[in-house]
């Protein structure tokens, strides 16, 4: 019973998050003066109720003091709320996932194999993460 209880206060959170959070103010409140956009959005939706803050800042891929202050800034404007965690720590729930970021196209020199000079679009992750950032 406290299951369906929990579900439906997190569809209640998530309606009501949309009114006050659209998409879009959302990703500009969460992404804004973020070197690595795609990866803090990811970190966002990392905010379940089911990962601690260390969990969340590997996802960001930041150390976990760099990403404390950014988690209080988002509790305090009311875009993640604390939630009781079964690991110990501190977690947090979102009030909506985002869509996840699509992988970044990058054009390369790729030798066909026919000989002839081709240029295909080859999918590869945000260079942040190719780089461990």
């Amino acid at each position: 019973m406290t299951d369906n209880i929990t579900k439906r206060d997190q569809i209640i959170i998530s309606l009501l998050g949309r009114l006050a959070y659209p998409e879009d103010k959302l990703k500009d409140i969460i992404t804004r003066k973020k070197r690595n956009p795609d990866a803090y959005i990811r970190g966002y939706n990392a905010c379940d109720g089911k990962r601690i803050v260390n969990d969340i800042a590997k996802v960001i891929g930041v150390s976990q003091p760099t990403l404390s202050p950014i988690l209080q800034e988002w509790e305090r404007i009311g875009i993640i709320f604390e939630v009781e965690s079964s690991k110990g720590g501190k977690t947090y729930m979102n009030l909506y996932p985002l869509p996840e970021p699509k992988e970044k196209l990058m054009a390369t020199q790729v030798p066909p194999i026919d000989g002839t000079s081709d240029t295909q679009i080859l999918e590869s992750k945000d260079m942040g993460e190719q780089n461990g950032q």
